[in-house]
Parts: C-alpha cells; structure tokens; sequence
C-alpha cells in the first residue's frame, strides 16, 4: 500500500473514486461540475491537499483536507486542519487503506502547523472516527448540520 499526493496521473482515477463516493453518499449534486469548478481548481490553487491510496498500482482511495484559512471559501476554523472527504472503494475496505489515508493527512496537516484536526463525520462513521482517536468535543456546524470531531495532533 502507497499513499501520495495525488499526482497528475492519478487524477482521473480519482475522479472515478469521486463519482463512486458521491453515488454511495446518494447526492444529487452534479459531480462533474463540483470536480471541474470546485474540487480540482481548489487543488491546484493549494486550497486543498489531495492524496490517494494505491494498493498494487491501482487507485483505491482518496482523503481531501486542508488548513482553514480566512481568506479560504470554507473556513470554520481558523488555522485548524480539516479532513473534508475520505474514500475507500468497496473492495478495499477493511484493510487498513482509511487509517492510512487519515495519518498521512494528519502528519502533512501538522507539518503545516495545524495542532488540531477536525471533521464532520455523518452517523454512522462517528465509531471509525472515534476508533481513530477523535472525540466529540460539543462542538457543532450549522451550516452543515453536523457534530464536529476532532484531535490533538
């Protein structure tokens, strides 16, 4: 297993897993206009860090996160990292691919110097994250109607 910044050969097996995630998540958002007007332009301006799973050479996950910074569209807060979406395919799962993916972020997000990652996990991830040494703190966003986890870094 690999985990890396995405690389330009890459991306289109993220868009992939993207489009898988979404389609899971059962969103009706139009997928291919978030990747081209949000998503990859956010990345390429160093909104976002984006990094991938390989297992084998095949693109098998993805975790998107960032610093939250004023001036940034998305910024609940201040200097915090954020882990907005993380993704492992279906026939990957339970291998180890999402704690990977989490730690690496973790790791890039404090060399960064963030000192406190958050993440608005829905329901029924709340034990994953937990697993993963995040707690609710009583925090909440509106905006997104979600508890807000996070950890000490």
């Amino acid at each position: 297993m690999i985990v890396k910044q995405i690389e330009k050969n890459s991306i289109q097996a993220f868009r992939s897993l993207f489009a898988d995630y979404y389609t899971e998540l059962n969103c009706d958002e139009d997928i291919e206009e978030l990747l081209e007007e949000y998503i990859i332009p956010d990345h390429q301006d160093g909104l976002i860090s984006i990094a991938v799973a390989e297992e084998n050479a095949e693109v098998c996950g993805f975790i998107i996160y960032q610093i939250d910074e004023q001036d940034n569209e998305w910024c609940f807060r201040p200097c915090d990292g954020d882990i907005r979406e993380v993704f492992v395919s279906q026939k990957h799962r339970k291998c180890g691919l999402g704690k990977a993916l989490i730690a690496f972020a973790e790791n890039h997000l404090a060399s960064l110097g963030a000192k406190c990652v958050y993440l608005l996990p829905t329901e029924e991830c709340e034990t994953y994250f937990i697993h993963r040494g995040y707690s609710d703190e009583g925090d909440y966003c509106g905006m997104l109607d979600n508890k807000v986890f996070e950890k000490l870094l």
